[in-house]
């Protein structure tokens, strides 16, 4: 692909900007940490706070500065999605209306951790201290309140497996490592 093609496909795509704007903030949170650089620290995390603000209005794209997203996020379709504080791992597939959410499992107050290559289907809730598993796939709809396990296929609400030894490449369109 010619580079002015490739340069038009990254700055005309949603999950772009909204990845950019996610990267800006962690990357000022950072990097501005000493004393002296605060004042600067501050002025973009202000920065960032109106673009994040900016892109949840226009995409419907919500991630938190505090999430910790591995490289390689595929955001397939833009429009309710909210990533708060949780960690994502590398090359994760999420779709429209997807929370990854705080909230409380047997008395305990968390965030979801998503393992590397799981997929995300639409409408899709995972909510509290909940692990996912590598190459896991949650269908479109479900509402994961327990832990998955690896290479897991869960569905429903609330998301019961379905296959143990589920393979997520057609999904994902890559192979395991």
């Amino acid at each position: 692909m010619p580079r002015r093609a490739r340069l038009r496909v990254i700055t005309g795509s949603y999950e772009f900007r909204a990845i950019a704007v996610y990267r800006f903030g962690k990357w000022a949170e950072a990097t501005f940490d000493s004393p002296v650089a605060r004042p600067l620290r501050w002025i973009l995390l202000a920065v960032h706070a109106c673009l994040s603000r900016l892109v949840g209005r226009a995409y419907g794209i919500r991630i938190d500065r505090r999430a910790v997203i591995g490289r390689g996020l595929y955001i397939g379709h833009f429009a309710g999605i909210v990533v708060g504080p949780c960690r994502i791992g590398e090359n994760c597939s999420i779709h429209q209306q997807v929370h990854l959410e705080e909230g409380v499992r047997g008395g305990r107050r968390g965030t979801p951790t998503i393992g590397h290559h799981v997929w995300i289907g639409a409408h899709s809730r995972i909510v509290g201290p909940v692990v996912v598993g590598d190459y896991s796939a949650v269908s479109a709809g479900s509402l994961v309140t327990d832990d998955v396990q690896p290479r897991t296929l869960v569905v429903g609400r609330p998301a019961r497996i379905v296959n143990l030894n589920y393979d997520n490449t057609a999904l994902l369109g890559a192979g395991p490592d």
